[in-house]
């Protein structure tokens, strides 16, 4: 069969949101809610993309876009500094780090469901208005979550079963 079941998207969807929602309010005691519609304009703007991989009986990467003002407030949370004595790389290693733990709670309900699979280094890139992009042989969902006035974006990019 070729293709990504919809049904697989469905629940790796699933795991990201229930994933993000407990990692944020365990790390940084912030709730996150489901979004509805089309993405906001300001989304595009000064975002950190935290991303991690996993490969294996299912193999794909997930993205976690975070606005740059809700990075600098998580990393300040995380690290116990003021946003004023934190740098770029503090930011970005709590972005890496919440992005691996959202993707381990995946991988953990991956595996418990028989689609064993490993994770890669996470990776965080910075800039403005950004976009994945699905390459040839791969499907991609996105789903979006508020947390506050901010929102974080989810893009979810799986290969296809050859």
């Amino acid at each position: 069969m070729t293709g990504v079941s919809s049904e697989l998207l469905d629940k790796i969807e699933s795991y990201v949101r229930r994933g993000a929602g407990d990692v944020f309010r365990t790390m940084i005691s912030m709730g996150l809610k489901p979004v509805v519609g089309e993405i906001p304009p300001a989304i595009g703007s000064a975002v950190v993309v935290g991303s991690v991989g996993f490969a294996g009986k299912a193999s794909g990467v997930v993205y976690m876009g975070v606005p740059e003002s809700l990075a600098i407030e998580a990393a300040s949370i995380m690290v116990g500094l003021s946003s004023d004595e934190l740098d770029d790389d503090m930011v970005n290693d709590v972005i890496a780090e919440l992005s691996n733990m959202v993707v381990g709670f995946v991988k953990s309900q991956l595996c418990d469901a028989g689609l064993t699979c490993v994770l890669t280094v996470p990776s965080v890139v910075r800039g403005d208005h950004m976009k994945v992009q699905k390459v040839s042989q791969s499907e991609k969902r996105s789903t979006l979550m508020s947390c506050g006035s901010h929102i974080l974006s989810f893009e979810i990019v799986l290969k296809s079963e050859c």
